[in-house]
C-alpha cells in the first residue's frame, strides 16, 4: 500500500500561536478589557491561592500546554506544576496539575482554562474509544477538516493524543478531489465516469510542474460514492480513494475490487461512521474517517458551587448536536475536572489581570503607552495655536513665566507651552501620576488604581518645533519660523539594564490659518 500519510499535528509554534489567539479572544469575552468585578469586589488584592485540577472520570488528558498559556495570559506570576503528561490515561481522583498564586487571578482564569481542558480531553477520550473499537485490524482512525472554527489544530492535536491520526490540516497540504470538484470537472469534460481518472491525472500533472520535488510528497485523494466510480478511478492510481456513505456490503465489494485491480491504493470509509458501525473495519479499509468527530455543534455545560474558601467546577459535559448524513449522532465522553481553590493569607502582590489582545508584556505596554500618547495629543489639540497677543510666529517655544507649576499643566494655554514637557512617571492635567486620579484631580478607588510601581520607570515627553512644509520630520534651525508646528509625543520605558525603550510615538502637524 501507499507509504504516504498526512502530516501529524504536534505542539509547535503554529499550534501555540493559534491557541494564544483563541485564549485572547476567550479572555476578551470574559473581561471585555475591564475586570472580573465579582472577584475584585470579594477577594482581597493580596489573597493567595492554590488550585488542584482533579479528574472525576476515566479518560485521556489533553491540552496541558493550552492550560498553561491561559495562566500566562491572565497572570504570568501564576505557577503551574504538571503531575501527568498529555496523552496519559487517567482514572477518577488523579491530580492533573496544581496552580498557585494570586487568588484573584486563579478565579479569573478558571473557566477559560477548564473550557480548553474539558473540550480537548473529551476529544482525546472519545478518539480512544474509536481506536479501541478497531484494534486488531489494519484500519486507522482519522479525523476530518470539519472542526470548530479556530480550534482546528487544537482538536487535531487532541485526536492524536487519543491514538487517532490526522487527515489533512487544511486545503494547503493535500489534494482531495470531492464530489463538487468532480461535478464541475466531469461536466466540463463530457460528463462521463471515465473523467474521474483524468481528474487525478490532471492534479498529479499540476503538482509535478508547480511543486518542489514534483509534488511527490503531496497526497492525492479522490471521493467516490459508487462502485462504478471506484472502478473508473483505480487505474489512475490515486493515493487514497474516499468511499462516501457506502453500506457495509458496498464497502466489502470495494475492498475486493481494490485488492484485485490496485492493491497499493488506500481506501477511506467516510460517512455514517460511529461507535455502532466501526465493525466495517473488519473489511480492512485502510482508513476509517470519523466524520462524526466534527465538533461544530458542541456545547459545554458547567455546574459550579461557590463557597467562602473554595470554588469547584464539578462537571464538564460535551455533546455533539450535529448528526450529519445517516447517523443520529452521539454523546461525547464527559471529561470531568474539578478545580479547588483554597484561599490563604500571603504577602501583597501585583494584580496581573490583562485582557489585552497582545501576546507579550512588551506588546501590552505598547498598547497602554499608545493610549497615553493619544491622551496627551488630544489635550494639546484642544489648545490655542499661539499665545494671545504674540502672533503665530514667536521664536521661543515653551511655557511662559508663571505657566510652569508643580501641580501639572493647568496653566498651559497654547500649543507651544508643551515643548520640552517631560514627566516620569507620566502625570495627568493636575500633576497626579496616571492611574491614581479619578479624572477630576481626586483619588481613585483603591481597587481601580494602577499598582504603585506600574509606571515608575516610564516617561512621557513632548517636543514642539517649526517645520518646513516639504519635510515635516525636519525641524527648522535657529529662530526660523513657519506656518507649521509639529508636535511629537513619545512614551519611553527605562529597562533594568538602564537602556530606554520607546513604547509609543505620535506626531501631528498644526497650522495657523489667519483670519480673512
Amino acid at each position: 500500500s501507499s507509504s504516504k500519510d498526512f502530516s501529524p499535528v504536534t505542539w509547535d509554534d503554529r499550534l501555540e500561536e493559534d491557541c494564544r489567539t483563541l485564549i485572547q479572544l476567550a479572555i476578551r469575552e470574559d473581561l471585555d478589557r475591564l475586570y472580573d468585578w465579582t472577584t475584585v469586589s470579594l477577594v482581597p488584592k493580596d489573597a493567595q491561592g492554590r488550585a488542584s485540577i482533579v479528574t472525576r472520570e476515566s479518560g485521556i488528558v489533553a491540552g496541558l500546554p493550552a492550560a498553561q498559556l491561559v495562566l500566562l495570559e491572565v497572570d504570568p506570576k501564576l505557577e503551574w506544576e504538571s503531575h501527568v503528561e498529555d496523552g496519559q490515561r487517567l482514572t477518577p481522583g488523579d491530580v492533573v496539575a496544581t496552580i498557585s498564586g494570586s487568588a484573584r487571578s486563579l478565579l479569573t482564569a478558571e473557566r477559560t482554562m477548564l473550557n480548553l481542558l474539558g473540550r480537548l480531553c473529551g476529544v482525546a477520550s472519545l478518539t480512544r474509544k474509536y481506536v479501541d473499537e478497531v484494534a486488531g485490524t489494519s484500519a486507522k482512525i482519522y479525523d476530518t477538516r470539519k472542526t470548530t472554527l479556530g480550534w482546528r489544530r487544537l482538536e487535531k492535536y487532541a485526536v492524536r493524543l487519543g491514538g487517532g491520526r490526522n487527515h489533512r490540516t487544511g486545503l494547503f497540504d493535500a489534494v482531495l478531489i470531492k464530489d463538487n470538484h468532480l461535478a464541475w470537472f466531469t461536466q466540463s469534460h463530457g460528463g462521463k465516469e471515465e473523467q474521474l481518472a483524468e481528474a487525478v491525472n490532471q492534479a498529479r500533472k499540476f503538482l509535478s510542474e508547480m511543486m518542489p520535488g514534483g509534488g511527490e510528497a503531496v497526497i492525492v485523494e479522490i471521493e467516490v460514492d459508487t462502485l462504478d466510480q471506484l472502478k473508473a478511478v483505480l487505474p489512475a492510481g490515486p493515493d487514497i480513494v474516499l468511499l462516501d456513505n457506502m453500506s457495509t456490503e458496498e464497502l466489502q465489494a470495494a475492498v475486493e475490487l481494490r485488492n484485485a485491480e490496485a492493491g497499493g491504493v488506500q481506501l477511506e470509509a467516510s460517512g455514517g461512521v460511529n461507535l455502532n458501525t466501526t465493525g466495517i473495519a473488519v473489511f480492512q479499509p485502510s482508513l476509517v474517517n470519523r466524520r462524526h468527530m466534527k465538533m461544530s455543534g458542541c456545547t459545554l455545560i458547567f455546574f459550579q458551587r461557590v463557597s467562602r474558601a473554595e470554588v469547584r467546577a464539578s462537571k464538564i459535559s460535551q455533546r455533539n448536536l450535529h448528526s450529519g448524513h445517516r447517523s443520529s449522532g452521539f454523546t461525547l465522553v464527559e471529561a470531568i475536572l474539578a478545580l479547588t481553590i483554597s484561599v490563604i493569607a500571603g504577602s501583597a502582590i501585583v494584580l496581573g489581570l490583562s485582557s489585552s489582545l497582545q501576546t507579550t508584556q512588551v506588546a501590552e505596554d505598547e498598547t497602554v503607552a499608545l493610549g497615553m500618547a493619544k491622551q496627551m495629543m488630544d489635550e494639546i489639540a484642544s489648545m490655542r495655536y499661539a499665545e494671545a497677543g504674540e502672533g503665530p510666529y514667536q521664536t521661543t517655544l515653551g511655557p511662559e513665566v508663571g505657566e510652569v507649576s508643580p501641580s501639572g499643566r493647568a496653566q498651559f494655554d497654547d500649543i507651544d507651552d508643551f515643548d520640552g514637557l517631560s514627566n516620569q512617571p507620566p502625570t495627568d492635567y493636575w500633576g497626579i501620576p496616571l492611574g491614581f486620579d479619578d479624572g477630576e484631580g481626586g483619588t481613585r478607588h483603591s481597587e481601580l488604581t494602577a499598582p504603585a510601581n506600574r509606571f515608575t520607570n516610564w516617561r512621557r515627553e513632548v517636543d514642539v518645533y517649526y517645520a518646513n512644509p516639504t519635510s515635516f520630520d525636519t525641524p527648522l534651525s535657529g529662530s526660523t519660523t513657519s506656518d507649521y508646528r509639529v508636535v511629537v509625543v513619545r512614551v519611553l520605558r527605562t529597562d533594568l539594564d538602564g537602556s530606554e525603550h520607546e513604547l509609543a510615538r505620535m506626531q501631528r502637524v498644526f497650522t495657523h490659518v489667519p483670519k480673512p
